[in-house]
């Protein structure tokens, strides 16, 4: 079994490392970690970072999937589950709670609080902040300063997550308030404050974010072609990028419940 780790790293006996798994200096590694085969973790980063427990109880889990990139500085707490292909930035912050697909990349300085919800494929891009409580779908792009509230009186115990469905995107520096529903392929334009549902397929922009047109009306400045649905036209790092979309999501299950492609 291959791995590469420096001698400066500390890695708990109990902690469940794959085969060529490379961890860099001044990384520890805590109890209760299960890092996938072919993870790269940069320097100092804190895997399986502690939480609070009964005296006595075992640490919860972090469980990490295969082929993983984890880079300086991050911190991932016990007690999170995420699948393969995890990409974290530099210096972001995952606390206890969080449960993530497949291929989710996660930017640099982000801040994921923990008790949260990600599907597959979801992109959440520098500084965004995300509460406890928050659920995203798949197929999401969440920009950069992004923030994720979810204390309508603040501060308080009454707490209420936002949720995002899949395709939707929302652009930079915008604020979720707490309990808002972000729905199906929705757009919501950059520096927005979203207090009410964005429905299916619209756009919305502005403070409070209101619904200005359904996103496919939205139309690229040289060729005049459609810029939503994205997935029609944005393939890099998707699973449809060899066939394009439409080929893809018809070889796939019919979803359950209601909502179109």
């Amino acid at each position: 079994m291959s791995r590469n780790i420096h001698p400066t790293a500390v890695v708990a006996p109990d902690a469940q490392l794959g085969e060529n798994v490379r961890i860099g200096a001044f990384t520890i590694v805590h109890p209760g970690v299960r890092l996938g085969s072919g993870a790269v973790v940069g320097s100092h980063v804190s895997l399986g970072e502690p939480v609070a427990r009964p005296e006595g109880d075992a640490p919860p889990e972090l469980v990490i999937g295969n082929r993983a990139t984890i880079r300086t500085g991050s911190v991932l707490y016990a007690g999170s589950r995420f699948g393969t292909d995890l990409q974290v930035g530099h210096h972001a912050t995952l606390r206890a709670g969080c449960e993530a697909g497949d291929s989710v990349r996660i930017g640099t300085n982000a801040s994921l609080e923990g008790e949260l919800r990600i599907g597959n494929f979801v992109c959440v891009h520098t500084n965004a902040h995300l509460s406890m409580g928050t659920a995203i779908g798949s197929y999401v792009w969440i920009f950069p300063f992004v923030v994720f509230t979810n204390d309508s009186a603040p501060p308080g115990d009454r707490l209420t997550g936002s949720a995002v469905d899949d395709y939707a995107v929302v652009a930079t520096g915008t604020v979720l308030l707490p309990g808002v529903h972000v729905q199906r392929h929705a757009v919501v334009g950059a520096h927005s404050v979203v207090r009410e549902n964005i429905p299916e397929g619209m756009f919305a922009t502005g403070d409070p974010a209101k619904v200005v047109a359904p996103a496919r009306y939205l139309r690229d400045r040289d060729s005049g072609s459609a810029l939503y649905p994205w997935p029609n036209r944005f393939r890099r790092g998707m699973p449809w990028e060899a066939e394009g979309y439409e080929r893809w999501l018809g070889a796939q299950p019919a979803p359950s419940g209601a909502g179109g492609s």
